[in-house]
């Protein structure tokens, strides 16, 4: 995959990419952070139309497809195998 190609990636992988490598290798999620675009920063705190604009990307980022576009960051805590998953944040 080209760099300008990568867009809204974990290190160049696919959500579902990235989903399927967990599973695969008994990874189990701690923490999924799903903020969508707008909500976090100095510009959310500072500027309403941001926070405004952010409710309906909350919606969009629960979406699958377009979930990797409405999210601010793709971020996660896993922990090797074994063990219970702890709710999104």
């Amino acid at each position: 995959m080209e760099p300008w190609e990568r867009g809204n990636t974990i290190n160049g992988t696919t959500l579902a990419q990235f989903r399927r490598l967990m599973r695969e290798h008994d990874w189990k999620v701690v923490l999924h952070s799903k903020k969508p675009i707008g909500s976090i920063g100095r510009n959310a705190s500072n500027v309403r139309a941001l926070a405004l604009l952010s409710r309906p990307f909350r919606i969009a980022s629960s979406i699958p497809g377009l979930c990797e576009m409405f999210l601010h960051r793709i971020t996660y805590i896993l922990q090797k195998g074994g063990h219970n998953e702890v709710s999104p944040a």
